[in-house]
């Protein structure tokens, strides 16, 4: 695992262990029992930027085929011999990643790569015809605006686009409600579909998600109470359970 700057795997550690593919396998005959829509599988990255899927192929294959359940997998960066092996699953969605600055690449992710490895990866799997989820976090560089503009550009022809925003623990400040609208404002003019607001956000600013839905946007992860309750006096409103990136 990297230990990225924004997270060093904080947001892992609430998460069930799968590296045995097994247990992988066992926990989703879990939830398909108890009624779950699906999982995300995620974990931290190599090198490389790629989450080190490839001993659980196999193993995600027979959960397709034995149960309902929506898989989400993130990825990382893909190389077009791994897209084949995720394709063959498949899953599906694939939640991405994307980083429109290289020296926030580097800075934060910590990785030896440029932007190019980030707008490649979503092109490999867009044209596997793998549906494919980007998510922009935006403040990424310490909560300051940088390459978040370039990264739309990057995923132009999504139908949905996920933003979420720097949760500042031990580096960054919080990203300012401008600087998060200017760039939803920017989604929603650039890409042809929808922009929800993802579940890896700073929590208690309602200010911000109101703002967001003026805005436009679509919807909104865990929503704040305040949120709630303005919504649903200013609807339409509709209440979903299920991961966003599965949602359409």
């Amino acid at each position: 695992m990297l230990g990225c700057e924004h997270c060093r795997g904080h947001y892992l550690g609430s998460m069930k262990d799968v590296s045995d593919p097994e247990v992988v396998y066992t926990t989703a005959m879990e939830l398909a029992r108890e009624g779950a829509s699906g999982f995300l599988l995620s974990g931290g990255s190599d090198l490389e930027g790629s989450v080190p899927l490839e001993a659980h192929i196999g193993v995600l294959r027979k959960i397709r085929r034995d149960t309902p359940l929506m898989i989400n997998l993130h990825t990382g960066l893909v190389t077009p011999d791994r897209v084949e092996l995720i394709r063959s699953i498949p899953p599906h969605v694939v939640s991405l990643d994307m980083v429109g600055s290289t020296e926030t690449i580097r800075e934060i992710y910590g990785l030896d790569l440029d932007v190019e490895r980030f707008e490649n990866s979503y092109r490999f799997l867009k044209e596997a015809c793998i549906k494919t989820v980007p998510h922009i976090t935006v403040g990424l560089h310490r909560g300051v605006i940088k390459g978040e503009f370039r990264a739309v550009d990057m995923v132009s022809d999504t139908d949905l686009l996920v933003l979420n925003s720097l949760i500042p623990s031990h580096t960054g400040k919080r990203v300012c409600e401008d600087d998060f609208i200017s760039v939803l404002e920017y989604a929603l003019d650039t890409i042809p579909g929808r922009v929800y607001l993802g579940c890896m956000r700073e929590r208690g600013r309602s200010s911000l998600e109101i703002k967001a839905l003026k805005a436009g946007a679509s919807g909104i992860v865990i929503p704040g109470r305040k949120t709630l309750a303005w919504a649903r006096e200013n609807g339409p409103f509709e209440s979903v359970q299920t991961c966003c990136a599965v949602h359409r």
